[in-house]
């Protein structure tokens, strides 16, 4: 294993929090569970104005009708850390930002077998301390396994016991001057894991969703694979039986560009030319599992990040028609990709 990065970025992920949980039991079990062993993280307001309770509760509302039971979750949360309900309202309205310069890589493409692989690298500023992956399988649900940084309730990537597959990365925009309440961008990829069998089924669902960050969202499953370009009030959609499909952190879609303002994006830009030009190098890989951790792990163009703002904190590698999933808890150019047990019955065992 190549050990890589800066002394500061090293550090930095040695002093990080990184916990693997299994929880069982209800949505208001595992926000109890949850909330004895982990901090309240708390949400800086990023605006001159006040953040606004009666936008995180009308936010609530529409929570409420794609996913019923994510509210008890918050609530089981905010009860094992003896405080109000309210103090986990900025986890819902998430104070109402533009959202802060990351960087994250998806690739998705089909093997020479005709199987779809992807890989995915979560990229951040070191502040983000708090990195977990958790698996649950509430009554009613999909199980399912993926990462969260704090956010109550929230999913950043992961799959599902059906081989469902999805991630998230911010897009810098200007932000409209009117924002309808909406799901916040943890929550769509949570609610996506839980709730959908496909690919095609989680498209949908996003699309239907009042969405308020700029974002775009990867889903995948056996079959498929999709890019949602999500801004508010406005989506677009690629993808679907695609032999390669490259998401990083700016908008593809000609008609969303112009949203960028005068951002030039040009390392995003770059990791995504990069990805999709190693997809076909790997297309025909004897072992596709490893060649994709290979091109997570790359400092090229950096895909493998190690500079605040652009720190790989996790990777993952997932082979859906086989079942498998695999993290790095760290940047994987210096930590193993650890398999996981597949959503489900096998994490019993765990």
């Amino acid at each position: 294993m190549v050990a890589s990065g800066n002394l500061l970025d090293i550090e930095q992920e040695r002093l990080a929090d990184y916990r693997i949980f299994n929880l069982a039991g209800t949505h208001r079990a595992i926000g109890r569970s949850l909330g004895a062993a982990t901090p309240l993280r708390i949400i800086p307001k990023r605006s001159p104005h006040e953040p606004d309770p009666d936008y995180a509760w009308a936010c609530l509302r529409v929570i409420r009708q794609f996913h019923a039971d994510l509210e008890a979750e918050l609530a089981g949360f905010a009860e094992a850390k003896g405080v109000p309900f309210e103090e986990l309202l900025p986890h819902i309205s998430l104070n109402v930002t533009n959202g802060q310069v990351g960087q994250c890589s998806t690739l998705g493409y089909r093997t020479a077998r005709g199987q779809v692989v992807v890989g995915r690298n979560y990229d951040f500023r070191y502040q983000q301390q708090l990195r977990y992956l958790i698996h649950t399988a509430p009554p009613g649900y999909a199980a399912h396994v993926g990462t969260n940084s704090g956010l109550v309730a929230g999913r950043y990537d992961g799959v599902n016991e059906h081989g469902l597959f999805a991630s998230l990365h911010t897009v810098m925009t200007d932000r409209p001057a009117v924002v309808q309440a909406g799901i916040p961008f943890h929550l769509v990829v949570r609610i996506v894991l839980e709730t959908c069998a496909t690919a095609a089924e989680a498209v949908r669902l996003i699309r239907s969703m009042p969405l308020f960050h700029s974002f775009n969202y990867f889903v995948a499953d056996r079959q498929e694979m999709y890019l949602v370009e999500a801004y508010p009030m406005r989506v677009q959609v690629s993808g679907g039986r695609a032999n390669t499909l490259a998401v990083t952190n700016h908008y593809q879609h000609p008609d969303l560009q112009l949203l960028h303002g005068k951002r030039t994006l040009n390392h995003s830009r770059q990791r995504l030319v990069y990805l999709r030009q190693e997809a076909d190098r790997h297309r025909g890989a004897t072992d596709p599992f490893a060649a994709t951790q290979d091109i997570m792990r790359d400092h090229t163009v950096g895909i493998c990040g190690h500079l605040d703002g652009a720190a790989t904190l996790w990777s993952a590698v997932c082979l859906p028609a086989e079942q498998r999933v695999a993290y790095a808890l760290g940047a994987p150019c210096r930590n193993e990709y650890r398999d996981m047990p597949w959503p489900g019955e096998e994490w019993s065992t765990v």
